[in-house]
């Protein structure tokens, strides 16, 4: 695919402080998201903004209704505000100011913790796993020689949950945590599982050295990270998961795409297979340009490329504005573009569809310029195919160049 067209608009602008109700001082480090046009509230994704160290943030929207809140827990000390959330509607081009004045409240006391071995002595270096709902994610802290540890107060300015962990020894579900007080946490014996499994490619072949993801699921968020490889034949394990977590696997594979298990459940001491991960071939190209409305070249704008089976990639457009994903599945993609000042801008085109132009929204607008074709097959994805013997390549309706390695480096 080459020359992808989109185009960002300036939009409106949504901005404010979160303060003390009591004093009117700044609060830093909290998130203010907005679900809008640009981001569905049906939608996985949200546009957020952190507050600046003088409590501000700004947020450019779309022209439509917005639905802004305080993503964030209140920080120790603080109570939400009497308004967490507000319903607005903005023109493009307008300003408008909403502010969050957080109440004060009594502050948490820190929990002091023991992990216990099923003889009932403590266990040290045992790894602790803190989970909670909403905003904070998860952690993990370790007990010291005498099997403490301690949750301070900015770890339970939100409910948690407690797992741990130490060789073969885990607790078999976790602890839910409030904030206060004392906690015990008791390991047993034959509690953790393990998922293993194969992933090969299209032709059922094994993929060795493809990276092998976990993400673990709790409180419907998941969080994880690179953390095997396959074997030679294609193999991989994972060992020493709580069983009442949910976990998933992901693969990918250089010149490969990407597979992931979908969300698997476990039972105390279970070792489960986890049915192939085929990586499709990823042979395709995506390319294009970002420019404003009068057709200059942008150049640092983040442009992300996101696929079912294509692994997620980000780039910023270089000289021209242009920019170049490989490594492409033959599927439809997301493309999304952003710059500052501007409006994100996304578009999903499939490989092999015709090419396609965006008109422009509104004036002050970002346009990656152009339009786009597909290479893996060597032809423009405007084009049926290859030609028939004996005649010559068609021509592409947009740029009229023909499907060559030497065309393709001239868009």
């Amino acid at each position: 695919m080459e020359g992808l067209d989109f185009r960002l608009v300036k939009g409106a602008v949504i901005s404010g402080k979160v303060i003390a109700e009591d004093t009117g001082a700044p609060i830093t480090g909290l998130f203010v998201s907005v679900y809008g046009p640009a981001h569905p509230q049906s939608s996985a994704g949200v546009q957020s903004m952190q507050t600046a160290p003088d409590g501000t943030y700004l947020l450019r929207v779309p022209d439509g209704k917005q639905y802004l809140y305080l993503s964030s827990l209140p920080p120790p000390g603080f109570l939400k505000p009497a308004k967490e959330s507000q319903e607005l509607t903005v023109r493009d081009g307008e300003t408008v100011t909403v502010d969050f004045k957080l109440r004060r409240g009594a502050r948490v006391k820190p929990v002091h913790g023991r992990v216990l071995g099923p003889d009932g002595q403590p266990v040290a270096r045992a790894e602790v796993w803190i989970s909670s709902a909403g905003p904070g994610g998860s952690e993990t802290v370790e007990t010291d020689a005498g099997g403490s540890f301690v949750l301070n107060e900015q770890q339970l300015s939100r409910t948690v949950t407690l797992h741990a962990r130490h060789g073969n020894l885990a607790t078999p579900a976790g602890t839910l945590v409030t904030g206060g007080g004392e906690v015990t946490v008791r390991l047993q014996k034959d509690v953790l599982a393990s998922l293993s499994g194969r992933v090969t490619n299209p032709a059922g072949q094994p993929v060795a050295g493809a990276q092998i993801s976990r993400i673990t699921w709790a409180y419907d968020m998941g969080s994880g990270s690179v953390v095997t490889q396959t074997d030679q034949e294609g193999r991989y394990t994972l060992s020493s998961l709580w069983p009442d977590l949910r976990y998933s696997v992901s693969a990918t594979a250089r010149g490969l795409g990407h597979k992931d298990s979908g969300r698997l459940e476990l039972k105390p001491g279970e070792a489960r297979e986890v049915p192939p991960l085929v990586l499709k071939v990823a042979d395709r190209s995506v390319a294009g340009r970002v420019v404003d409305e009068k057709g200059d070249p942008i150049v640092g704008a983040q442009v992300d490329l996101d696929g079912r089976e294509t692994a997620s990639q980000m780039k910023a457009s270089e000289s021209e504005g242009r920019f170049r994903f490989d490594g492409v599945v033959d599927e439809k993609v997301s493309i999304t573009a952003q710059f500052p000042g501007y409006r994100n801008r996304s578009i999903s085109p499939p490989c092999g569809a015709n090419p396609r132009l965006l008109s422009a929204p509104s004036r002050g607008s970002m346009l990656p310029h152009g339009h786009w074709r597909s290479f893996g097959a060597r032809w423009c994805s405007s084009t049926s195919g290859p030609p028939a013997a004996g005649r010559a390549w068609p021509r592409c309706p947009v740029c009229s160049g023909l499907p060559s390695s030497s065309r393709e480096k001239g868009l």
